[in-house]
């Protein structure tokens, strides 16, 4: 990507962000375009559930998200996919879709914007898919 393309992304993520939203350093964050887009952190927590002298415990968190469902079916438990994007697209629709509504919770961001930020070109690894399962998996997702 040429230096002007990335400088231009900066600048879209930074005129793009919402006011009133959670500083980056608080937030995951989903490289796209060699710019660092903050999204809501995972929010998964094991949460202990009290009833007497019973103790359950529950999984909370974004993974309730039917977008999250649908892009971890895809993926096995350690974040490598199950199926070949070329035969059929559902990790790559359910990747769009998830990507779609985290950037949008922190971002004003277009359709043409968003479709031209999550467009991939078949020769360049699209690293920020990876992010979104592990992200959708409650694992760590890379370095900031």
């Amino acid at each position: 990507m040429m230096p002007a393309q990335v400088e231009y992304w900066h600048g879209v993520e930074r005129s793009s962000r919402k006011p009133g939203n959670p500083h980056p350093d608080e937030c995951s964050i989903l490289r796209i375009k060699r710019t660092q887009w903050p999204i809501p952190r995972r929010g998964k927590a094991l949460v202990p559930r009290f009833d007497g002298d019973t103790v359950t415990m529950e999984d909370s968190g974004a993974g309730d998200l039917p977008e999250v469902k649908a892009l971890c079916e895809c993926f096995d438990d350690e974040g490598r996919a199950t199926l070949d994007v070329s035969r059929s697209p559902e990790a790559l629709l359910a990747a769009w879709a998830l990507a779609r509504k985290l950037l949008l919770t922190y971002h004003d961001l277009t359709d043409d914007q968003l479709t031209d930020l999550l467009t991939i070109e078949t020769d360049l690894e699209a690293e920020w898919i990876g992010q979104l399962v592990r992200w959708g998996l409650g694992l760590p997702m890379g370095a900031k």
